[in-house]
């Protein structure tokens, strides 16, 4: 099909792709607003001038539970040179789960800046835009982006966000996740090719100032942390049998847990940490004989892959975050950043 895109729109466009590339660079192209069919087709209509091989796409069920949601949001997170294109994105997840409490928004705007400062720290950049439509703009050009009638119900039609409340919750959200690193694009929606065109000036604009590196990197933090001794009260000399039967009681109650969680659709991850011969493979083997293997999984945390090194440091843990209703267990978890690497000398005080 034709691109909307004049030649020297398609040239820049095809000229930055390459340059990212080859200078190995991850892009994350987020797009969020109230109508998904204007979402969709102008993604639709840039994929026609990318190079599909350096281009991954994205669309998060954020009706499946937050973490689940989240899980599969980072494991979408691309690799180097390439760019991943989100037909909605952690906002959409942050609107479906804000509730009217102002507590729980002020705690999903700092989530989001936490994860955007982290994607930047790890050579991420991220550029987000979103779409912005009057109801007169919606009567006059939304039939324009009317997708094809024979994709409903299928998974290609366009999954709609409860509009009513994205309008009510995103304005709040977008002044609170407009930073100097990571700022918002807002575009009004108009003509299907005006639309096309002004997003597309706008993906090259920003990754042109990533070309030049003229982002810049949140200041290092000191984390000063003091671990208490978890067995400085623990009794060590137990009668054999004494201990024989309160691991059978706690073997029970896991058990008991494990159905409850199975029975609410939630989460659960266990994480173990400790040197070596510390105990770990010991207290993850009694765990698990008390669950039932269905919902559980354990993850060894090794050395890192070719394909894991290709992706920032939390992607690798987020392929084996549980699905709802299960467990994950890590041996050894995301905080050997902060302990085993900077003694074993991995990485820099940076």
């Amino acid at each position: 099909m034709r691109s909307l895109l004049s030649d020297e729109l398609d040239d820049q466009l095809d000229k930055v792709q390459t340059d990212i590339a080859a200078k190995q660079i991850p892009i994350i192209i987020l797009f969020e607003g109230g109508s998904g069919r204007v979402i969709s087709r102008v993604i639709n209509e840039l994929d026609r001038n990318l190079e599909p091989r350096g281009i991954n796409y994205f669309h998060p069920d954020v009706t499946g539970g937050e973490a689940t949601a989240f899980a599969e949001i980072m494991k979408a997170t691309p690799g180097k040179g390439e760019i991943s294109l989100y037909d909605r994105s952690w906002y959409s997840l942050a609107v479906e789960y804000c509730n009217g409490d102002d507590r729980v928004m002020e705690a999903q705007i700092e989530a989001i800046n936490s994860f955007e400062r982290y994607l930047l720290d790890n050579g991420t950049f991220v550029i987000k835009i979103a779409f912005r439509m009057s109801n007169e703009d919606m009567n006059e050009y939304l039939k324009e982006y009317r997708p094809h009638t024979s994709i409903h119900n299928t998974f290609l039609s366009v999954n709609h966000v409860d509009r009513v409340k994205f309008r009510a919750v995103m304005p709040q959200i977008l002044e609170g996740t407009d930073t100097k690193r990571a700022p918002w694009d807002i575009i009004d929606v108009k003509g299907v090719q005006e639309t096309v065109e002004k997003t597309a000036e706008t993906i090259i604009k920003r990754m042109k100032v990533c070309l030049k590196n003229a982002w810049t990197k949140s200041e290092c933090r000191t984390i000063k942390c003091c671990f208490p001794n978890p067995r400085k009260d623990l009794e060590l000399d137990q009668d054999a049998s004494d201990y024989n039967d309160r691991m059978d009681e706690l073997s029970e109650e896991l058990e008991r847990l494990q159905i409850l969680l199975a029975a609410s659709g939630r989460t659960l991850v266990l994480g173990f940490e400790g040197w070596d011969a510390a105990g770990k493979g010991g207290a993850i083997k009694h765990i698990c004989h008390a669950l039932n293997p269905r919902g559980y999984k354990v993850a060894r945390v090794k050395a890192p892959t070719q394909e894991d090194n290709e992706h920032t440091y939390l992607w690798r843990f987020a392929r084996s975050m549980p699905d709802a209703g299960h467990i994950t267990i890590f041996d050894r978890t995301w905080y050997g950043r902060m302990m085993v690497e900077p003694i074993e000398g991995f990485c820099t005080e940076e």
